[in-house]
């Protein structure tokens, strides 16, 4: 079988420390018309299915990670990122769109080193596909990290919208005997 990331197949997102979340735009929230407290959006949006325009995990600047906490240990194969119709983007444009980036498999979540699985240039909006690239040991893994190095050129933010993992699901019977 093949499995890919979803949060409704109970996966989990973080991201690093490093990575501050994009708050300029979002309103704040309140209760009785009193503001309380700043909407923020998080990184599970990088894992749902719901690509409407703005409802990405927006960062700052155009370098970012994220962790992924697959449901059990996968072997990767194939990685997609999503976007909105660039006819749907602010200014009709790719600019907060994530550019440059590389995937990671990491042996458990905060690992401060992973096995590169590939290095990639998103191109083809609004999904593309991108097949493993390397994994020299046919590791299986829980946690996968993408790091995204560069967008199209917005100075202010990148816009995440949507990161899946593509893979086999372990296999536990393997080790019965």
């Amino acid at each position: 079988g093949s499995t890919q990331s979803t949060e409704s197949s109970g996966i989990n997102a973080e991201y690093g420390g490093e990575t501050e979340p994009y708050t300029k735009d979002t309103p704040w929230m309140g209760v009785f018309g009193i503001s309380i407290w700043k909407s923020c959006k998080t990184p599970r949006l990088a894992i749902q299915a719901d690509n409407s325009p703005g409802n990405c995990w927006s960062f700052y600047g155009d370098r970012g990670t994220l962790t992924i906490q697959l449901s059990a240990q996968v072997f990767p194969e194939h990685f997609t990122i999503d976007h909105i119709p660039l006819d749907l983007a602010p200014g009709k444009n790719a600019s907060s769109a994530p550019k440059h980036f590389r995937v990671l498999g990491l042996d458990y979540g905060n690992a401060p080193k992973g096995h590169v699985l590939g290095n990639y240039e998103f191109t083809k909006f609004p999904i593309e596909t991108f097949a493993v690239q390397q994994n020299p040991y046919e590791k299986y893994f829980r946690f996968i990290k993408i790091e995204i190095l560069s967008n199209y050129g917005n100075k202010d933010y990148t816009c995440l919208y949507r990161f899946r993992v593509h893979g086999k699901p372990h296999d536990i019977d393997t080790y019965n005997g």
